[in-house]
């Protein structure tokens, strides 16, 4: 296993699948279970937390085109780092859950349901050649789930 977080990083931007084994799934994972059994993830199990801070880690921003792991700096270790990543993301998915259950009080029309209001992703459809591929995934009712499949 790399000890160095340079190293560790470039393995991970490379896709290194041992290294992703090893760091995300063995080394992290006590990491993860403790965010998952103390803050709000939307996840049915631990793995499946890990899976979406992976993507999340690695989706590329919609401005900038780098994903977040290419923008550690390197300023921490990237442990705490990544330990500071999931406390945000958890911490934005309780908001906006708080938000729509505002909103949900609030409206007047009970009983409709906005995806875009639980959290799903935006899928960027911008390769008309799986038009209908992408079209049979966006009418999936689970957006999180649609997503990882596009993926």
């Amino acid at each position: 296993m790399i000890n160095n977080d340079f190293e560790l990083v470039q393995a991970l931007l490379k896709h290194d699948e041992v290294v992703t084994r090893e760091f995300f799934y063995k080394k992290c994972y006590p990491l993860f279970k403790s965010v998952y059994d103390n803050y709000h993830t939307d996840c049915s199990s631990c793995m499946e937390f890990i899976n979406e801070i992976y993507i999340h880690l690695f989706s590329p921003d919609k401005k900038t085109g780098i994903c977040k792991l290419e923008q550690f700096k390197f300023q921490s270790t990237l442990f705490t780092w990544l330990k500071t990543v999931c406390l945000f993301y958890c911490y934005k998915r309780y908001k906006r859950k708080v938000n729509v259950i505002e909103t949900y009080c609030e409206n007047s029309d009970v009983g409709v349901r906005n995806d875009v209001d639980y959290g799903s992703i935006e899928i960027d459809f911008s390769n008309l050649n799986r038009q209908d591929a992408l079209t049979i995934i966006k009418q999936m009712p689970n957006k999180r789930y649609s997503e990882l499949i596009r993926l």
